[in-house]
């Protein structure tokens, strides 16, 4: 159910906002390819656990996305549904719950890239995310994203800001400093945090 583009798809490392429904659920997908295009769909679990005969079972989620990756940019719409418990029960979600999401990624005359998203849901929650990066050489780039969601529950915004600067000087090292900050309605106060990061790979 997530988009695939902005802030969470892109940025190397830190803090970002994440427009999947429920993160990474166990799921039955089908997939179909067509040139650029592809159409997944999937039945998840959707962790809407519902008391019942012979013990709890749980609730089943659809979730569908629509990729087409071209030669000049790429773009995906995504959707998911989680159906509340049968008779009114309180689930996790509480009622039934329904998100859309789309996004895109956009070259930038060959030495940066560009990405958005944006999601709505049943809660009249919207959220949106951007994302940008240059190449400074060709084993280093810098990066920045920033994202909001205008929650329509009372103080419950959220804003985030992500930016790094990496070198990546052979294939199996790749090494960064990195800082976000935060400013969620939900904390008692903004965080903020700096970070070395490097990556080995064999």
């Amino acid at each position: 159910s997530d988009p695939g583009h902005g802030m969470d798809s892109l940025a190397q490392f830190g803090t970002t906002i994440f427009f999947g429904a429920q993160g990474d659920q166990e799921q039955m997908r089908l997939t179909y390819s067509s040139g650029p295009l592809t159409w997944a769909v999937a039945l998840e679990d959707s962790e809407n656990h519902v008391a019942g005969v012979g013990g709890e079972h749980t609730q089943l989620a659809v979730a569908s996305r629509i990729n087409y990756a071209g030669d000049a940019f790429s773009a995906s719409l995504a959707g998911y549904y989680a159906p509340d418990a049968p008779g009114g029960m309180v689930t996790t979600l509480g009622d039934d719950y329904w998100q859309v999401a789309a996004g895109a990624t956009l070259p930038l005359a060959d030495i940066a890239t560009f990405s958005a998203n944006a999601l709505f849901n049943s809660e009249d929650d919207f959220g949106a995310t951007a994302y940008i990066s240059f190449d400074l050489t060709e084993a280093a780039f810098i990066e920045a994203s920033a994202g909001h969601i205008w929650a329509d529950a009372p103080a419950s915004d959220v804003t985030k800001y992500n930016a790094g600067i990496y070198w990546k000087p052979v294939d199996q090292l790749k090494i960064g400093l990195q800082a976000d900050h935060i400013d969620d309605d939900a904390l008692a106060e903004k965080q903020t945090s700096v970070s070395f990061v490097t990556w080995f790979s064999y």
